[in-house]
């Protein structure tokens, strides 16, 4: 895991997040090469800690908190891009779904808003195809008929 502190943003080729006061990068074990020690070998005591290698495996999670927005880049289908604010920002990379809660989240896509009636509802969405679901009281706004 790598932490990231104070008014952090991620660039990706999917999204930006900015605003983070603390960002959690989460990786998967990366399986050991052929003929690789397994991680329960105890290290030569001669190599220990010179020669510091890391080699960290896949992201499978990003979780940030703070006043995060989420400023979707592009779409699958050519739909309008998200943006997206709440206090807390979870991203499964595999699964390509992010939720954002904490505070009053608000969404914008296109023309049409939404945003939290209530505090800590939940936004579900999907970076890469843009779209988004909510779950709660939430206040929508803007031309809903548009195509989005």
């Amino acid at each position: 895991m790598l932490v990231y502190l104070k008014n952090v943003t991620v660039k990706d080729p999917r999204f930006n997040l900015s605003g983070a006061n603390e960002v959690k990068v989460f990786f998967g074990k990366k399986p050991p090469k052929d003929g690789a020690k397994t991680t329960d070998e105890k290290p030569e005591k001669s190599k220990f800690g010179g020669n510091i290698d890391v080699d960290f495996g896949e992201v499978e999670k990003i979780v940030a908190t703070g006043a995060v927005l989420l400023e979707q880049i592009a779409t699958e289908e050519g739909k309008e891009p998200i943006k997206a604010s709440g206090a807390i920002f979870s991203y499964h990379v595999k699964e390509d779904q992010a939720t954002i809660s904490g505070g009053f989240p608000w969404v914008i896509q296109g023309t049409t808003y939404l945003r939290a009636k209530q505090p800590n509802l939940t936004l579900r969405l999907s970076p890469k195809a843009g779209t988004f679901n909510t779950e709660g009281d939430w206040e929508m706004g803007g031309n809903i008929e548009q195509k989005k």
